[in-house]
């Protein structure tokens, strides 16, 4: 997929969070084009990987790099709880289907989003996670987080996630408006 689809993607997905909040929309749309921006980053380094392993600039562009994603998680893990809670405050807003799938989501963020923010592990995996989401790349997706011995988190996955969740979000909008 190309950037500018997966871009669309995000501005066309963007339209249904208005109905969550007013300035839900132009947040979701920036959290798309620095997506956007951290999936050509994650290409970018992944290709010059072998070249810049002892490189000093490459390695704190690297840095730079899982600190703008681990960011990217944590304001994404919030518009994504906003939409949650909103959902759970009002019955109408979504389906039932629907607002589990927020939920879902939601869970995912939070996996890696408490060890990165609270340095504790999420409260549903207290007994298998880390305190610390470590940080690692992988060398399909980019930059990655692992949570448990067995368990490694990409931005790209919970970024895919939330995309998908509001594209779902936007469908089912237009099926309810075609119904009435």
């Amino acid at each position: 997929m190309s950037e500018d689809s997966r871009l669309e993607q995000w501005v066309k997905a963007s339209i249904s969070t208005a109905k969550f909040d007013a300035f839900m929309m132009p947040n979701i749309q920036s959290l798309g084009r620095l997506d956007v921006n951290l999936i050509l980053e994650d290409r970018r380094l992944i290709k010059n990987f072998d070249k810049n392993r002892n490189d000093l600039e490459a390695n704190v562009a690297l840095t730079d790099h899982v600190t703008t994603s681990y960011l990217w998680v944590l304001g994404a893990y919030e518009a994504v709880r906003t939409m949650t809670q909103r959902t759970n405050e009002n019955k109408e807003l979504v389906s039932e289907s629907m607002r589990q799938e927020f939920v879902r989501v939601k869970k995912a963020f939070n996996r890696v989003r408490v060890p990165l923010a609270k340095m504790e592990p999420a409260g549903a995996h207290k007994a298998t996670d880390s305190h610390i989401a470590y940080p690692g790349f992988n060398f399909e997706s980019g930059v990655a987080w692992r949570v448990s011995e067995d368990t490694i988190i990409t931005r790209r996955d919970l970024s895919d996630q939330l995309l998908d969740l509001l594209e779902q979000q936007r469908s089912e909008q237009i099926r309810r408006s075609n119904d009435t």
